[in-house]
């Protein structure tokens, strides 16, 4: 789905294409276009692993983690 959040994080942090479901041609124009293109395919692997880690890892996930906690606190104490 083109409004889902994975299609999101693909367009947010430019991991590749978002094709609607079902429409074959555009999947393998996407897949025929990384084949031909590994300079392409290197900065999506390279931009994946860059969001995995500043959205993902541990670190990340109890940073936000710390913030809405805090703000829960903050909130529950007025």
């Amino acid at each position: 789905d083109a409004e889902s959040d994975l299609a999101e994080l693909v367009r947010t942090w430019k991991l590749g294409s978002v094709c609607a479901q079902g429409d074959a041609s555009a999947i393998a124009d996407a897949i025929s276009h990384l084949a031909s293109s590994e300079d392409v395919l290197s900065e999506y692997q390279t931009r994946a692993r860059l969001a995995a880690v500043e959205q993902y890892s541990l670190q990340a996930v109890f940073a936000r983690l710390h913030v809405a906690l805090a703000q829960a606190m903050a909130e529950a104490s007025r």
